[in-house]
């Protein structure tokens, strides 16, 4: 304390050294004390014989028994009578184990400053005192509620995205709700940094505010949206005027409190009008614009009528469609979303909003569960729970590709050298390596591990269900050093990926997904599977090596398992039923390694006969 007052830091303190006790005089003063308290009876004898009554000897009777009693003590001695307890309680409390005093300390300044306060309070603690202010009150009480703060946002979060999922039901609305809420606030961020502004407990309620307009806003343009049948002018002409008016008064009141005395309420509106402004301009001006990009023309609708709700009870084709997700559109924003936010925070949200798509969307996971019961020998409940599990990592993978296609470099591969090997062995001959894999883990990241083996790789892929999509994850795979060979645009692909593999090229393949045509009939765990003959019929025109990989998802990295290589007699190929027994050969020894991580063997599409 002194230092403090020597460093200007205050003023002056003050303790109640002159009413605590001294242990030092006691102990000098204890034997005194104890001659004293045993002359109680000759004092009283003497000033009753100088004509004193009895009365007038109360006080001094009461003095000679507090004098025997504290020459009786050994410990400290407290006062107790009712004066000095009325007194002491007024800065002492004390218990049988501790003590506790209060002191007073003066500002040297009407103004003093928050910072100096903070490390005077801390140099204080370390020895066992504790400085109280209402500035040091404020800033403390600010910590505690932000390192509580994630237990009310987080229902506040689920509670957004509950009323998103049942205003919507579409997945590409929610996440559009979902971004303009997040852009907002990344606004009000940036514009409390460029002004100076810290967040306080009077603008900390600004919070909630901002969630409701939010997500009202979003509400509002996108069912708009719907019933104007994605028309941005008639939109904004109609809702967009209104959401402008009622977001421009709530900004004018709330600004208007940024001029008040009081700081608090000062804060509290300039955060407010900042964030519901940002809100209104994002709904308003941006968002119908994203909204027209990643909702396709057939799902443009006006309001439903009875006989539109009768008929939905018979869901078409395009209702099940499996791909909603891959738009170039919805592709670039995962992109955006990745590189501006922490990884683990975009997870989080991935698998919560996969927890809703589970818990909402049915009849689209019935197509995992069904395709996972041949491998529980029909065993339902652990299919569900399995096919639950799948849908959280999905989303998780779906961050990790949109990291990968935004330029994070991979680093920790859990690999085997003698694994690698085989690799390495089968490439040594020159006749073209195809590598099959399966849709299990994060199969897209096999051309970055080749690429940093020195390998270059050539993907056979199908089209994207969007052509932007398709030409956006060319360009990604591009930039990784994986070259994509789309299958099924042009006539002579077929031709041109023999060419390659007798060049000693490296191409990837997966095989297991029907094809839509030229299947053969094979087993998959034990199940009826049409197979497609793709890898089979490249060995017999190529005589290229076939070398099974999987890449599976573990909590320190991916797990690359490479199968020994499968031979063959090419000549014995030229037999259709060869080529078949080859299918069926390497289909069986990929079948261990999906049971070891079924929950990321990734099948959004019937792969089952019907008739099985």
């Amino acid at each position: 304390m002194n230092d403090a007052v020597s460093n200007h830091v205050i003023g002056q303190y003050l303790l109640p050294t002159a009413l605590w006790p001294r242990v030092e005089f006691q102990t000098a003063n204890r034997t005194t004390a104890t001659v004293l308290g045993t002359k109680g009876p000759l004092l009283q004898n003497a000033a009753l014989d100088d004509g004193f009554n009895s009365n007038a000897l109360v006080l001094t009777e009461e003095l000679v028994k507090t004098w025997a009693r504290a020459g009786a003590t050994t410990n400290v001695f407290w006062p107790t009578n009712h004066l000095s307890q009325w007194l002491l309680k007024r800065f002492i409390t004390r218990s049988p184990d501790e003590w506790l005093v209060m002191g007073l300390v003066y500002p040297a300044t009407n103004r003093v400053e928050s910072a100096a306060l903070t490390g005077l309070s801390t140099r204080m603690a370390n020895n066992g005192a504790l400085l109280s202010s209402w500035e040091l009150l404020g800033g403390a009480t600010l910590k505690r509620v932000q390192s509580r703060m994630w237990e009310v946002v987080t229902p506040m979060v689920l509670l957004v995205l509950l009323s998103l999922w049942f205003a919507f039901r579409r997945a590409t609305e929610i996440v559009l709700g979902v971004v303009v809420l997040c852009l907002s606030g990344l606004c009000l961020l940036a514009v409390m940094a460029v002004s100076g502004w810290t967040w306080n407990l009077m603008n900390l309620m600004a919070l909630p505010l901002m969630l409701g307009t939010g997500v009202d806003y979003t509400l509002f343009i996108q069912l708009a949206l719907r019933r104007h049948g994605g028309d941005l002018g008639a939109v904004r002409r109609s809702v967009g005027r209104a959401l402008m008016l009622c977001g421009g008064t709530a900004v004018a009141g709330f600004g208007s409190l940024g001029f008040s005395s009081n700081p608090g309420m000062a804060s509290l509106g300039k955060v407010c009008a900042v964030g519901i402004g940002a809100n209104m301009l994002i709904s308003v001006f941006l968002l119908p614009t994203w909204w027209k990009l990643l909702s396709p023309q057939s799902k443009v609708q006006g309001p439903k009528s009875e006989a539109d709700g009768k008929a939905s009870l018979n869901p078409q084709p395009s209702t099940l469609n499996p791909f909603a997700f891959y738009r170039a559109g919805l592709w670039r924003l995962g992109l955006v979303i990745v590189r501006i936010l922490p990884v683990g925070l975009v997870k989080g949200l991935a698998m919560v909003l996969a927890g809703f798509y589970w818990r909402f969307q049915r009849q689209r996971c019935e197509v995992v569960v069904q395709n996972f019961l041949p491998l529980f020998a029909g065993d339902r409940a652990a299919a569900e729970k399995a096919a639950r599990q799948l849908h959280r990592k999905f989303a998780a993978k779906m961050v990790d590709l949109w990291r990968v296609e935004s330029g994070v470099p991979v680093q920790n591969w859990l690999t085997h050298q003698d694994e690698l090997e085989i690799i390495r062995t089968a490439r040594q001959r020159g006749r073209g390596t195809l590598f099959i894999t399966l849709h299990l883990g994060n199969w897209e990241h096999g051309g970055l591990l080749l690429t940093q083996l020195g390998i270059r790789l050539t993907i056979l892929t199908m089209a994207e269900p969007d052509d932007g999509l398709t030409d956006l994850r060319i360009e990604a795979r591009r930039r990784c050093g994986v070259e994509t060979l789309v299958i099924g645009q042009d006539d002579f692909a077929f031709v041109e990926v023999i060419q390659q593999l007798q060049a000693g090229a490296d191409l990837a393949i997966s095989l297991d997904r029907p094809p839509e045509k030229g299947g053969v009939p094979t087993e998959f765990f034990g199940h009826p599977f049409e197979a497609s003959l793709a890898a089979a019929e490249l060995a017999r025109a190529s005589g290229c090596a076939l070398i099974g990989v999987t890449i599976v998802r573990r909590p320190d990295g991916y797990a690359v398992k490479v199968l020994p290589e499968f031979t063959y007699d090419r000549k014995a190929l030229g037999n259709r039923e060869a080529r078949r027994e080859l299918t069926q050969q390497i289909l069986r020894a990929f079948e261990p390694e999906i049971r070891k991580d079924i929950d990321q063997w990734y099948q959004f599409t019937p792969i089952w006969p019907k008739d099985g």
